[in-house]
């Protein structure tokens, strides 16, 4: 059986408990047939202080398995579409990294694959009676996503960059189930970020509608099938999506200009990828 064997002897008077001595040992093997299962020992064998009598001797056995991904979880909170002024901000984020060589030549390094956008909004008047109840409302929001912490959905319904029409999903190669759905955003093909049930009004294959009983929609993003489409079919849809935000600080400035009557010159969304 091969054995790894890295040794360590420490033997140390803890702290606070003269009576505790602790000689370590550490191995690990490959057991024989199981060329998946390690084996790292570890033997501590204390005298426990006014139990002269009492050894602990301790054992570990680690084997390595598979483990399935955790679930994406999607606060599904919707950020309340109040009346807004302007003017709307959007701030697109790519990064990548720049390095100068003394020759003054540059290597260039992409770092993301999709951009991450600011959204920045401004409300020139919120009403604080009871009536309205708008200022409350958003206010409340805030507090309700304990500010920067909490991530919720909100609609860009101004652009408007909310809605796709005949957007290109896949292609079917007769075993794929599951396609993202995306968006074509000035020739720029990138993943949307929820879609709920309700917001998927057609697929087609081939330019040709299908039955809403022959597919699904799974969140945050996922078109599935329960039968995979044949290959070589163009795969499309019209759907109505919402970005995964947060807001990108954790208060707000909300100036009441009147009696009842405030103003919130800037409150800014930043997009969460799905």
């Amino acid at each position: 059986m091969p054995l790894r064997s890295p040794l360590v002897s420490v033997e140390a008077a803890t702290g606070g408990a003269p009576n505790v001595r602790a000689p370590l040992v550490a191995g690990e093997s490959l057991i024989t047939g199981l060329p998946n299962v390690r084996a790292p020992l570890f033997g501590a064998e204390s005298l426990i202080g006014g139990v002269p009598h009492v050894r602990a001797p301790l054992f570990a056995i680690e084997v390595l398995s598979l483990v399935p991904p955790e679930p994406v979880l999607v606060n599904t909170a919707i950020f309340p579409q109040l009346t807004r002024g302007w003017s709307v901000i959007r701030k697109p984020t790519i990064a990548g990294r720049i390095s100068t060589h003394q020759t003054g030549r540059e290597i260039r390094q992409a770092q993301q694959q999709y951009p991450v956008r600011e959204f920045t909004l401004t409300y020139e008047v919120l009403r604080s009676a009871p009536a309205y109840a708008e200022l409350q409302t958003i206010e409340g929001f805030l507090l309700s996503q304990l500010g920067t912490y909490g991530q919720f959905l909100w609609q860009d319904n101004c652009t408007p960059d909310y809605q796709v029409t005949g957007g290109s999903v896949g292609t079917g190669d007769g075993t794929t189930l599951a396609f993202t759905l995306t968006r074509n955003w000035g020739g720029f093909a990138e993943p949307v970020g929820y879609v709920f049930p309700t917001g998927l009004t057609a697929v087609y294959f081939n330019g040709v509608v299908q039955s809403a009983s022959l597919y699904s929609v799974v969140s945050p993003n996922q078109l599935v099938f329960a039968t995979a489409p044949a290959a070589g079919t163009n795969i499309t849809a019209d759907f109505s999506f919402y970005f995964q935000v947060r807001f990108s600080t954790d208060n707000m400035e909300l100036e009441e200009f009147m009696s009842m009557l405030f103003e919130l010159k800037e409150l800014k969304l930043m997009q969460v990828l799905p």
